[in-house]
């Protein structure tokens, strides 16, 4: 699949946005931009050794698509794959969602990255506590998906 553009997503890092959907990426960049700015200095650390290291910078990639896929039968707003290279986000559900819950949604994301960075691979609960440790509403984001199991 061929990029259709790239977007600053925290350009003092060098870290872009790949889109692959037509969208205006506005929204998103701000939500992912303050997202960011609460998840710990030394978690944002961690991702950031991660993302850019020589072996990573190929690989690495984030991403927002007009659709991400499903898993167990229910559509998925966002995921990480690739050791926490790859990740990627759904403007479809994005666009169903309040700001806040959009914070959410990346920010359980990155939480999964950071796990993979660090080499463990907790389960989804565990993922969940770091996020509302971080100050996101999941118990919140997991009400409104189940709102839309099919976007």
């Amino acid at each position: 699949m061929t990029p259709l553009a790239t977007e600053p997503l925290l350009p003092e890092d060098r870290i872009d946005l790949t889109l692959y959907a037509k969208v205006d990426p506005a929204r998103f960049v701000q939500c992912f931009r303050r997202t960011w700015e609460k998840i710990p200095a030394e978690g944002r650390e961690i991702l950031l050794v991660h993302w850019l290291r020589p072996d990573s910078r190929d690989v690495f990639k984030i991403t927002l698509l007009a659709h991400v896929g499903e898993r167990a039968g229910r559509s998925m707003y966002g995921y990480c794959h690739h050791d926490g290279l790859q990740i990627g986000f759904s403007i479809a559900g994005i666009d169903l969602l309040p700001d806040h819950l959009v914070d959410t949604v990346i920010a359980h994301e990155l939480a999964h990255a950071m796990c993979f960075a660090c080499e463990i691979n907790p389960a989804e609960d565990t993922i969940d506590s770091m996020v509302v440790k971080w100050g996101f509403p999941m118990a919140e984001l997991r009400q409104a998906v189940a709102l839309h199991p099919n976007l």
